[in-house]
């Protein structure tokens, strides 16, 4: 795609597709997708998707069991920790984010406060900026449902092909965690996942 700067723009990005350009997909491409990240290397596998806490143990275990794989690998997991939260009704962090080995990301708005839609609870472990709904981050939009970019605050551009979007959310968050991450493994590669866990979460700033 063309027209988006990243945080790490220097970074090679392998992107392994489970979703569709509606936003679904199986839970058994997520979990490939996971090992496959792992096997091919990944230093850090960002996930900006959501899976509701309505899935049995069994699923929940697969999905623990393919992050473990990446997390031994040496892989840093980062993922969106979901937009459950409408206003004053506080919703959880959601799969993949709560899992163990995962630094789960909520979402703050330009003026570093809570965003109203992001998920709230212990097992969130940093933020990063993912827009308000007047103030929205510009990304990448699938082609094919162009008009699924509609609602307040949101603008649909596009150029020789390509669509964007701006939109709020921890997916939009999430990515800006693994790009600090990144550009910490660049200057220091020797550093382990956990070690560049603690890193991040250590020098973040404390907003309350």
């Amino acid at each position: 795609a063309r027209g988006i700067a990243g945080g790490a723009p220097n970074v090679e990005i392998d992107p392994l597709k489970m979703l569709d350009g509606s936003g679904n997909g199986l839970f058994s491409n997520l979990v490939r997708a996971i090992c496959d990240a792992a096997d091919r290397d990944a230093a850090v596998i960002n996930m900006s998707l959501e899976v509701g806490l309505s899935i049995s143990l069994d699923l929940a275990a697969q999905m623990q069991s393919a992050v473990d794989y990446a997390y031994a690998s040496g892989a840093l997991l980062v993922a969106a920790a979901g937009n459950s939260s409408n206003g004053a009704q506080l919703g959880p962090v959601y799969y993949p984010a709560r899992l163990n080995h995962v630094i789960a990301v909520a979402a703050l708005t330009p003026e570093n406060t809570r965003a109203t839609y992001s998920a709230v609870g212990t097992q969130l472990d940093i933020a990063a900026g993912g827009g308000s709904f007047t103030r929205s981050v510009l990304s990448t939009w699938p082609s094919r449902v162009p008009g699924k970019c509609v609602g307040s605050g949101r603008i649909l551009l596009q150029e020789e092909g390509a669509y964007y979007c701006t939109e709020p959310g921890t997916s939009m968050s999430a990515p800006l965690v693994s790009a600090a991450a990144a550009l910490l493994m660049s200057i220091r590669p020797n550093l382990t996942n956990d070690q560049v866990e603690t890193i991040l979460e250590e020098s973040a700033r404390d907003i309350n």
